[in-house]
């Protein structure tokens, strides 16, 4: 066999593979020899998606139920506990008269409300002054029955005392325990005992005691509580158009106590340049400090009426409930929340696109083409897209003034709202043919394009933003051009 034309036999049969292997679009030889067919190429330009979820990104920016998204703003407030429990100063005065051998004094606790069951005495000291006022010399012992010891017995002193005499002690009451009945009012119980017939008087007197651990029994105790501020992280670019209209406030129990229950009442404020914006205040009633609960104070739209850079907190407390073994370092916590759920009105916004670089190969022999645009749009509102190119990247940036080939200008289609949110994915479609010069820039690459999105705003209706939704504009242009064989083989 030839080989001259074996070679040749070998090069249609590759060609002809070839030929299988494309996609629609190619023709068939229109002549012996003349092997030549259209092939189409898809050229993305600019594709943009402008998604709401790319917003939980930022620190500002949270997903809550059901991807719906808010912005919130912190602060904290920290209540310490324990200069609040101490009671005190305690002062008695107890009378012995020659005639009997013991007497006996109920104290109240004097201005303290609640009831103290069982503590442990962190500071405190006991001043104790005895005296006799007869002739006769005495013995006396006062006993304090609430009062036990860090040995474990309950506290009595026992002085001796001659006629007319007197004796002072002072006593650290540093880890005592306290126990007293669970009455109201309480009383603090003071027993003086002598038996040598004489008239003895005991004066008893306590500066503020404080605990190391306490349980009780509060009733409304008032804290003051600290004022707690925060810097506040800026929302996202381009919400200078979101103007929230749903906007509540959380007052959240970081850290409690053990069985209390807690009404706060507190001042929040949102601060610009060092300059107050605007305060709410939020009441909360019914905390269980025991375990995580939070209250929900709504109607505060007007706190983010202007995005603030800094917030504050402050206000007061007020404890009730049995608590144990409360320590002097334990305090309450709270986390002080404002959160705008994006149930907004939306002002027009438009949002540039990135230039994007275009350098398909050098296609020389492009026959016509055209530019696909597809839309899913599920963000609540509609709006327009646009694309251009031009062979300078400066030209087609927004707001250059160059004059630039617009390839298209097309509405994105709204979806259907129920509630203020898009309920399904508004789609749409179109086919452009490129002009002649726009043809040319893909002959002659590189070039540079820009996806271009604006929204119109709501019109003063409300909206509701999912980190589902997004708008999506896919600008595709399909190019036909011509391989040919150049001739027979």
């Amino acid at each position: 066999m030839d080989d001259g034309n074996l070679r040749g036999r070998r090069r249609l049969c590759w060609w002809w593979l070839l030929l299988l292997t494309l996609t629609a679009g190619c023709t068939l030889p229109q002549a012996p020899g003349d092997l030549s067919w259209d092939v189409h190429l898809s050229v993305p330009l600019g594709v943009r998606t402008y998604s709401l979820n790319e917003l939980v990104d930022s620190v500002s920016v949270f997903r809550g139920e059901d991807s719906l998204l808010y912005y919130a703003a912190f602060t904290e407030l920290e209540v310490p506990l324990a200069d609040s429990l101490g009671v005190g100063p305690i002062e008695d005065t107890l009378i012995k008269p020659p005639w009997i051998t013991d007497t006996t004094s109920y104290q109240p606790l004097t201005g303290y409300r609640h009831r103290l069951l069982h503590a442990t005495i962190a500071h405190g000291t006991l001043w104790l002054t005895v005296e006799n006022f007869s002739d006769v010399a005495d013995t006396a012992r006062t006993t304090l029955p609430n009062m036990i010891s860090a040995q474990g017995d309950t506290v009595v002193f026992v002085v001796y005392l001659p006629g007319h005499g007197r004796a002072d002690t002072v006593y650290d009451l540093a880890g005592c325990v306290i126990r007293l009945p669970d009455t109201t009012p309480q009383f603090v119980e003071t027993r003086l005992h002598s038996a040598g017939g004489a008239e003895i008087h005991a004066y008893v007197r306590t500066d503020r005691i404080s605990f190391r651990y306490y349980t009780g029994v509060l009733d409304e105790l008032e804290i003051e509580a600290l004022e707690g501020g925060a810097a506040v992280e800026h929302p996202p670019e381009g919400w200078e158009s979101v103007h929230p209209t749903m906007v509540e406030a959380r007052v959240h129990v970081i850290r409690g106590v053990s069985g209390a229950v807690a009404d706060a009442n507190l001042t929040f404020a949102t601060w610009q340049d060092g300059q107050m914006l605007d305060s709410a205040n939020l009441i909360a009633h019914d905390l269980h400090l025991d375990r995580d609960t939070s209250a929900v104070i709504q109607g505060l739209a007007h706190l983010l009426a202007v995005y603030p850079d800094s917030v504050s907190s402050t206000g007061r407390v007020t404890l009730s409930g049995t608590v144990q073994d409360v320590e002097p370092d334990d305090t309450v916590r709270f986390e002080v929340e404002v959160r705008a759920y994006l149930a907004f009105t939306l002002d027009p916004v438009h949002s540039p696109g990135n230039v994007q670089r275009i350098d398909n190969r050098d296609l020389q022999d492009i026959q016509s083409g055209s530019v696909r645009i597809r839309i899913w749009n599920r963000l609540p509102v509609g709006g327009r897209a646009f694309l251009v190119m031009d062979r300078d990247s400066a030209d087609v940036l927004d707001g250059s003034g160059a004059e630039v080939d617009t390839v298209v200008n097309v509405v994105i289609p709204a979806p259907v709202l129920v509630n203020g949110r898009a309920q399904s994915e508004a789609y749409a479609e179109l086919s452009l043919v490129l002009s002649d010069s726009l043809l040319e820039l893909f002959r002659n690459p590189p070039f540079f394009a820009r996806t271009d999105i604006t929204l119109p705003g709501s019109n003063g209706d409300t909206l509701l933003a999912h980190a589902a939704d997004y708008v999506k504009v896919q600008p595709i242009a399909v190019l036909t051009y011509r391989i040919d064989t150049g001739g027979d083989e």
